[in-house]
């Protein structure tokens, strides 16, 4: 974890000015509870490429922090798409797994415009401001016509002015920051002179990093001030924010492992404004208070040790002595060794020509469980350059407003870079605590409490008394999962129903939807005279969303990385299928290589995370040994390298690398007396995937055993859903995660008779490592076209530590 050391860190000056009282423990107490019980969630998402083309799939993967740690509040994850009219073309919902969840958006052939916006949020962050959500404007590519005709607008210079502290006060020798953007937040270069009413030159400045820059001068309240600048070509003429005729000015300075601060005032303040209060707060937990005594002298300097404090944004507040604040000023403090884990990240085997294979090894230093997406990318798409986990949960999340290209002050760490990134905390607006709250110990009003739980099968009964629903027994549920043929397997399910209707069974987690029907297991008839409403807890509207039409005219003029590779691949698949309809082929005999009976099993039963992969399948249907078992636990006993199953019939115990297997039944989790008790003659197909299974909860650390009952003509009963006449709903779960296709070049297969023009070449949304395995292989084949690859892995470890690697492989 990103190391606070002590709760407060507090610095006492010999000369006096500084000492601690007892009124200042309430509001320090205040924001203790402020971040232990309202913490605001912060979401960060990797995204598999930075721009898309019509019929293109987003990958997706988001990761979760509350405060500096990974978020343990919420379990689930929303996600919405929409157009760039604020049409909502997908409201998505993902289970939130070692604090990260994601999956994907198919961009429709027909999207209107040059972007799709993607927002994303929990339950529990919609009761704070609406800044923390997740919003991102993603670039569209469309082919280019022959007629088209590229708009040039117009550029519209903006200049604005940041006194340090807040305000400038009369009197009061003052710094100024400033920033020159047009007006879709690119930088322009300015110069100028600031002049008083008089005309009288009072400073000069020039940017000196993307527009921003800062001078000082000592302000007067009996006097205006006006810049006249050159912003990029245009001239312009802009008034600097009013003087304030008394006041306390707040300015700092990092001295290596402090954080230096001068405080300031006017002479004519209030008796109330020479007794202060200083408090630095990072993500809601204090690091730093004290008192000041401004009674006989106009200014007081000192300095916050910083060793200790987390990497991010420290926000410094000067208060009166009744806590109104007075002056405020935000700093970056740059303590990366505690805030980054740095893999071993390498090529095994490294293959730039058409599709060539290649085999990449991911090692992590600590053992602690880590949770990382990866992927890969043709080079020459470039790199999203608004955003990353690193510059996302340090630095612009906790900010308003759009800066430029971010990942350049995490570029290095020389001094050139950190007053840079100084000029940034100078000139942008952060989200504020509203300080009269605190200091009268009010706290946010909850309206949304947090959904703590995942999205089950549940609901609740209608219309039935506490006594019927003693009396009418269990409901007994029959689940079919919908997309896998009208053969789906069945699954049985016996909820315990409370007096007040309600009913759930915490491990009935599924994706996708069901076909279910239902019945009492006493009183059949009481169903008849009831109504049942199922998943209520996954009854989340999506949100309005407009999309911002500057960032969009930004995404059309201004950012056009990779555009020049998409509107090649673009004319290639146009290209492609204008041949397919003018050329015909011979015929031509392909032998390839028969698929094995476990093969087709898979292919037939598996899908999703469920698919492929080095588990080992067992064919139930066609073993005679299977037959004869007791149960299926029985029969897998000394049959997998690694898998531990002790009483197999009476209480079994299961364990695997020191984890426990996770059990699936038609790829929904059970408990594991669920399987005990089912015949095996019943089942069809069954799957044994070592640790870490990807696709499991909460890591999936003991590997997983995936059972499949039979279908169609393999079964031995008859499909009780489809005859039983149960009154019956379709009812749906969690979003349907799809696996990203993987072409295998080694082996046969029709498909890869078809030109690969695939800009992502691999996608792998969920890579989990912990003490016992902390190594994690990947294999994936070039396409036909890319001869360098760009690798993005990204991610977080348990104690809120960032992973973020980028390499160029050419």
């Amino acid at each position: 974890m990103q190391k606070i050391g002590k709760k407060l860190l507090i610095t006492l000056l010999v000369v006096g000015a500084f000492s601690i009282g007892k009124a200042q423990m309430r509001i320090d107490s205040v924001l203790n509870i402020y971040g232990t019980n309202y913490r605001p969630e912060r979401l960060y998402f990797q995204l598999d490429k930075p721009a898309y083309m019509p019929g293109d799939t987003i990958w997706f993967k988001g990761y979760v922090m509350a405060g500096i740690t990974p978020s343990n509040i919420s379990k689930n994850l929303y996600v919405d798409f929409s157009d760039i009219n604020g049409k909502v073309l997908a409201h998505l919902v993902y289970p939130i797994i070692v604090s990260g969840g994601g999956g994907q958006f198919a961009v429709p052939d027909s999207i209107a415009g040059n972007a799709v916006h993607m927002r994303a949020y929990t339950v529990w962050m919609k009761n704070f401001d609406s800044s923390y959500f997740f919003n991102k404007d993603i670039r569209i590519v469309k082919r280019i016509t022959k007629n088209a005709v590229k708009s040039v607008p117009t550029v519209k210079p903006v200049i604005n002015f940041f006194p340090e502290g807040g305000n400038l006060v009369a009197d009061v020798s003052s710094n100024v920051a400033f920033k020159a953007n047009d007006q879709y937040g690119v930088p322009l270069s300015v110069s100028g002179t600031v002049f008083d009413s008089k005309n009288q030159k009072v400073a000069d400045f020039k940017s000196i990093h993307d527009g921003m820059g800062s001078f000082r001068f000592l302000p007067s309240d009996k006097e205006t001030y006006t810049a006249k600048c050159k912003v990029g070509d245009a001239n312009i003429t802009q008034q600097l924010p009013k003087v304030q005729s008394s006041g306390v000015v707040l300015q700092l300075k990092a001295m290596g492992n402090k954080e230096s601060f001068l405080i300031s005032r006017s002479a004519n303040v209030t008796e109330e404004q020479k007794q202060i209060h200083i408090l630095a707060t990072v993500q809601q937990q204090t690091v730093y208070l004290a008192n000041g005594n401004l009674t006989e002298k106009l200014s007081l300097s000192g300095s916050i040790e910083v060793s200790n404090v987390p990497a991010g944004i420290m926000q410094v507040t000067i208060f009166d002595k009744n806590w109104v604040p007075l002056s405020e000023r935000i700093c970056f403090i740059p303590n990366m060794k505690d805030a980054v884990v740095e893999p071993e990240f390498g090529f095994l085997k490294l293959g730039l020509t058409k599709r060539a294979n290649n085999e990449m090894v991911l090692r992590l230093p600590q053992g602690n469980i880590s949770n990382m997406s990866l992927s890969v990318t043709d080079a020459g798409l470039g790199k999203d350059s608004t955003d990353d986990i690193l510059t996302r949960f340090l630095v612009t999340g906790d900010l308003h407003g759009m800066v430029y290209h971010p990942g350049y002050y995490f570029s290095d760490t020389t001094d050139q870079i950190k007053n840079h990134l100084d000029l940034v905390m100078l000139t942008h607006g952060w989200r504020r605590y509203d300080w009269d709250k605190i200091a009268k110990a009010q706290y946010p009003t909850i309206n949304f409490p947090a959904d703590s739980n995942y999205i089950t099968l549940s609901g609740k009964v209608f219309g039935a008394t506490a006594d019927q629903l003693r009396t009418a027994g269990d409901l007994l549920i029959l689940a079919k999962p919908t997309g896998k043929g009208d053969n789906a397997g069945i699954i049985p399910y016996m909820m315990k129903v409370k007096p007040d209707g309600t009913f759930n069974d915490s491990a009935a987690i599924f994706t996708d939807s069901l076909n279910v029907s239902y019945s009492f297991a006493q009183k059949k008839n009481l169903i008849d005279r009831v109504s049942v409403r199922f998943m209520n807890n996954r009854q989340v509207p999506p949100l309005k969303i407009m999309p911002d039409p500057l960032s969009l005219e930004y995404l059309k003029v201004s950012d056009t990385t990779g555009n020049a590779l998409l509107n090649y691949l673009l004319a290639e698949e146009a290209r492609l299928e204008e041949l397919k309809k003018t050329t015909t082929m011979e015929a031509v005999t392909v032998k390839t290589r028969p698929k094995s009976a476990l093969q087709l099993m898979d292919e037939k039963y598996a899908s999703g995370m469920f698919t492929g992969g080095n588990g080992t399948g067992f064919d139930l249907v066609n073993d005679v040994v299977a037959a004869s078992s007791m149960n299926i636990l029985q029969y897998l006993q000394g049959r997998v390298a690694g898998l531990q199953i002790s009483n197999p019939m009476n209480n079994p115990s299961l364990t695997w690398r020191g984890g426990t297997p996770q059990i699936y039944l038609n790829e929904m989790p059970v408990d594991v007396q669920t399987i005990t008790n089912m015949p095996v003659t019943d089942m069809a197909y069954v799957k044994t995937m070592p640790p870490p299974f990807m696709g499991g909860f909460g890591g999936g650390s003991g590997g997983a055993i995936a059972i499949y009952t039979r279908k169609g003509d393999e079964r031995t009963a008859n499909d009780a859903n489809s005859k039983s006449g149960l009154p019956h709903q379709l009812i749906a779960g969690y979003s349907s995660m799809r696996s990203f296709y993987v072409p295998n070049y080694e082996r046969l297969d029709e498909y890869n008779d078809k030109p690969d023009l695939r800009s992502t070449l691999y996608w792998v949304p969920t890579i989990l490592t912990d003490a016992n395995n902390k190594e994690y292989h990947l294999n994936f084949f070039n396409n036909d076209i890319t001869k360098s690859f760009r690798v993005i892995l990204e991610g977080l470890d348990s104690e809120g530590r960032f992973i973020h690697v980028e390499k160029i492989i050419e």
